[in-house]
């Protein structure tokens, strides 16, 4: 298994509970994968509380799991196995956006998983789910919190429940979020974001920005081994998706071997 994520983890437990040998090689210190920042907002306790549960059960198993181990393919291909899961995961989007390497500029997992800070002013550029919930986490300290969406309304994109959805509206509501629909931003700079609504260029102030953008599939390493080794690829390594689809990819990956 390649990546320590919900759909990685799980398809190792599930192999190892089925008599397999099963190695997890997982590229940083620490497994969850975006997970830990889903759960990373108070609100999202009971996703922490699952990444626990998927951490622990992995260590009580017999997976052999190997931290900072970077998978290239050279290393997948010489370990001989009979079958190699990609569960690479999903990296955030950064749009060609003039500025966005300023340092008031941060990615929103950043702000989740409490790696960086944040200011009295924040603006998240993007209104899926990760830009709502981002912009909720912040609110609970910040005193100003704007949401800035190119698309005619928030969470538009978005597939979940509607109790989901009504909750989370609700709290943007009961956090003064603001919202700027139908915008399209162009410049970061001075602690200013420069945007177009209207057919109007708008300006607002921004301690930090948040980019919310979206997440695009780590692919590189099936596309080297694909045709060269037994693979699938499982979770957001596939399409960025929910967790619950994650965690079923990664099991209905290994059932049928």
């Amino acid at each position: 298994m390649v990546g320590g994520g919900p759909a990685g983890i799980t398809a190792a437990i599930t192999a190892a509970e089925r008599g397999m040998q099963v190695e997890l090689w997982e590229k940083k210190n620490e497994l969850g994968g975006l997970l830990l920042a889903a759960g990373g907002p108070r609100f999202k306790k009971d996703v922490m509380d699952y990444v626990h549960y998927l951490v622990n059960k992995l260590y009580r198993s017999n997976v052999k799991i190997r931290l900072m181990k970077e998978a290239t393919p050279e290393d997948v291909l010489a370990g001989n196995f009979d079958k190699v899961i990609i569960a690479t995961g999903s990296s955030p989007v950064m749009p060609p956006i003039k500025g966005i390497d300023q340092p008031f500029v941060v990615g929103a997992n950043d702000l989740l998983t409490n790696k960086k800070g944040y200011g009295k002013k924040v603006v998240v550029l993007g209104g899926g789910l990760v830009g709502c919930e981002t912009a909720c986490h912040c609110a609970e300290r910040a005193e100003e919190v704007t949401i800035i969406e190119a698309l005619p309304e928030i969470l538009m994109t978005v597939k979940h429940s509607k109790n989901n959805d009504q909750s989370l509206r609700q709290l943007m509501k009961d956090c003064d979020v603001k919202t700027i629909t139908n915008a399209k931003v162009a410049e970061f700079k001075d602690n200013k974001v420069y945007y177009e609504k209207d057919g109007k260029q708008e300006v607002i102030e921004a301690d930090t920005v948040a980019i919310a953008a979206g997440y695009r599939s780590n692919t590189s390493l099936y596309e080297a081994i694909n045709g060269k080794v037994d693979c699938a690829v499982v979770g957001d390594a596939e399409v960025p998706d929910n967790i619950l689809r994650a965690v079923h990819h990664g099991f209905h990956a290994v059932r049928c071997i």
